[in-house]
């Protein structure tokens, strides 16, 4: 990508590489892949292909801010990606980072002890993963956990129990620690 200009290219995977580096917890290494991207984005031709560069920017740092506790930096960062994936057409992807989104944000105000606004975050990261299709995934999983919390800190021990069990399901195919560790926490 860097021998043929391709800067579109060249942007996406320093975005990859700055999520695989924060999944791994190579925060700082991520924190850098990323810096890189926006540089290289900056040369972009095509504006059309910048919006949506940003979006993922967006999102990626909303995910470190998270990582730092910055929950309301992270609203911030969350509420640009959002406003940028609603524009784009009807779509599973659409759907898909938009439950992405959600789950973040709800996963923000838990931390704010805003268990009410989790709880309708996470609702709605429910209906946008159904409609990507992807409820029945590590992903799925994730989001039913999410839930199983919320209702658990709202002292809504059914519905709690629901959502847990469902989470619990889905994820035993999948060797996904963070995922595992927050069920049997």
């Amino acid at each position: 990508a860097k021998e043929s200009s391709d800067f579109n290219y060249l942007a996406r995977i320093y975005g990859f590489l700055s999520t695989q580096c924060r999944t791994i917890g190579f925060y700082e290494k991520g924190k850098y892949y990323l810096n890189q991207g926006i540089t290289t984005s900056l040369k972009f031709t095509d504006v059309s292909k910048k919006l949506p560069y940003q979006a993922m920017v967006d999102h990626e740092m909303a995910e470190y801010a998270l990582i730092n506790n910055d929950y309301i930096k992270g609203l911030n960062y969350i509420d640009k990606a959002i406003a940028y994936y609603n524009s784009i057409e009807n779509s599973q992807y659409k759907s898909f980072v938009l439950a992405n989104c959600q789950q973040l944000k709800a996963r923000c105000y838990i931390e704010l002890n805003n268990d009410s606004l989790a709880l309708r975050h996470f609702k709605k990261a429910e209906i946008n993963v159904k409609n990507a299709k992807a409820e029945n995934s590590i992903f799925g999983a994730l989001i039913y956990q999410g839930l199983g919390e919320s209702y658990m800190k709202l002292m809504n021990s059914d519905s709690a129990h629901f959502y847990l069990t469902k989470a619990l399901k889905l994820s035993e195919p999948f060797i996904d620690s963070h995922i595992n560790e927050k069920l049997y926490e």
